[in-house]
């Protein structure tokens, strides 16, 4: 990357910092995205009865996701569990399977993991540290694009500046906001260069992930903390930082992504939410019912529309569905304020959501009306699927916990 010097100290700082950070790449980011942890997750007796934080059914075996890097199995509706092998005592946040045999995982540490054998064995794919690298380098190359062309500007208008006093004009205050304004850019610039340096020199913790979804064998995304978002055009075996496409300046986490064909999904922190029509090459901010954090979102396609459902979960009871793929939505009327954190759908109607404080929404009209219940040990709730006898298997906080469906 050309690095052009400007005309001031505060630029050549600029170019320095993003200089430092590029040599930096160049010389650990090939050994730290080829690395792997010797560590694996310790077997545990009782890891469905920690704190648990996915749920995925697979046919009909039921996968959890936990803490410290517990992944277990289950083939008799969650009554008893069989531990996987995970290379990482870091929790995990989610998993999604697209066959019975091929799945992904992703947690803490911005770490992915994979496993081809039905969730038994599990192998990382990206370690936390080169998820930070990968985005740090990301950064920095879109920094250095701007580099250039902003010293240019700068200059023209200083020049321009110059040029009208020299000519005797007394209104000067439209240039000299221009440079106001270039150089605030520069500043900027100058604050993402110093993050990106700090990256490299591995004094920034890497961003944790908290969902996954894939298309297909090939085609996947991972989002998480601080507007992380990474896909994969080939199961997994490379992985590209693309959150510099997400109108996100603020750096909100992004919790949930899913998709449906070339759709996809993201809903995160403060309300925000996106849509890519093209498999993530371009992203649409969407107009948000809500500005509380949405954790949860669903999609499936509609029987007499081109337009896609969509179902949205969050912050306070915030529960939303959409028919129009986005572009418009209507409230869910229920009577809990807790958060709704994640929602299961089923054959024939049915949808089950829950929340935090043992809250769970149940629909059987495909979301028309919503019934309450909150358990009564109001232990938090953070995924839900229906298990092949029709109970309903919750997990969270207390683990993993049965529900009938009479108790409603």
């Amino acid at each position: 990357m050309k690095v052009v010097f400007a005309y001031s100290g505060q630029f050549k700082r600029v170019a320095c910092l993003l200089l430092s950070a590029c040599l930096s790449v160049a010389s650990h980011a090939g050994e730290i995205l080829t690395s792997a942890p010797d560590t694996w997750s310790l077997p545990s007796n009782i890891m469905h009865k920690s704190l648990v934080q996915d749920l995925e059914m697979v046919g009909e075996r039921i996968f959890l996701a936990g803490v410290r890097g517990h992944i277990a199995w289950s083939d008799d509706g969650g009554n008893t569990w069989s531990q996987a092998k995970v290379p990482t005592i870091q929790d995990i946040s989610a998993i999604d399977f697209v066959t019975n045999e091929l799945g992904w995982a992703v947690g803490q540490d911005g770490n992915i993991f994979n496993t081809t054998d039905g969730g038994k064995t599990w192998q990382m794919q990206l370690d936390g540290l080169a998820f930070n690298i990968v985005r740090a380098r990301t950064k920095v190359l879109s920094i250095g694009e701007q580099l250039g062309p902003l010293q240019e500007e700068l200059a023209q208008a200083r020049a321009d500046l110059k040029a009208a006093e020299e000519a005797g004009e007394e209104d000067l205050e439209d240039y000299e906001i221009a440079i106001e304004d270039l150089e605030f850019e520069l500043d900027d610039l100058s604050f993402y260069a110093r993050d990106a340096r700090n990256v490299y020199k591995k004094e920034n913790a890497p961003w944790s992930l908290l969902d996954v979804w894939f298309r297909d064998t090939n085609k996947g995304f991972a989002v998480g903390a601080f507007n992380a978002i990474l896909t994969t055009d080939d199961g997994g075996k490379n992985w590209r930082d693309i959150s510099d496409g997400i109108d996100n300046p603020d750096g909100f986490h992004l919790n949930s992504v899913v998709g449906y064909g070339s759709t996809v999904f993201v809903v995160g922190e403060a309300g925000i939410m996106y849509r890519s029509d093209d498999e993530g090459e371009s992203w649409e901010p969407l107009e948000s019912p809500d500005y509380g954090s949405f954790f949860s979102i669903y999609v499936e396609p509609q029987a007499d529309s081109e337009e896609l459902y969509v179902f949205i979960t969050g912050l306070r009871g915030a529960v939303f569905q959409s028919y129009d793929s986005g572009n418009s939505w209507s409230k869910v009327d229920h009577d809990v304020s807790y958060n709704i954190n994640s929602a299961y759908f089923s054959g024939e109607g049915l949808i089950i959501a829950v929340g935090n404080d043992g809250a769970v929404l149940r629909s059987q009209d495909r979301g028309q009306t919503f019934e309450t219940h909150v358990r009564t040990n109001q232990l938090s709730l953070g995924s839900v699927v229906v298990t092949p006898k029709g109970d309903y298997l919750l997990a969270g906080a207390g683990g993993i916990q049965f529900m009938k469906p009479s108790e409603f």
